[in-house]
């Protein structure tokens, strides 16, 4: 018997902002998140399927997803908060 499937895994990459967030209009720090979903043998992860990058409001989790392209311009832009 062979066990398989997927998981999504997080990463915090750093912190940009502040911004004010429309949901819940409290300004802070937003996170940099990237997800990267694993294809897993017996529950172990052994190579990435698909990577998502998204900007979240620290407070109350809302956001927006970005793609790669934006999160290395903001990379290149941003201050050593995001690594």
């Amino acid at each position: 018997m062979i066990i398989w499937g997927f998981r999504w895994m997080k990463r915090v990459l750093g912190q940009l902002g502040p911004y004010t967030c429309q949901r819940c209009h409290n300004a802070g720090m937003w996170q940099v998140i990237r997800m990267t979903r694993f294809f897993t043998l017996f529950f172990i992860p052994v190579f990435p399927v698909r990577r998502d990058y998204s900007l979240l409001c620290p407070i109350c989790s809302h956001g927006s997803q970005i793609t790669k392209e934006q999160y290395e311009q903001l990379e290149a832009s941003a201050s050593p908060t995001l690594a």
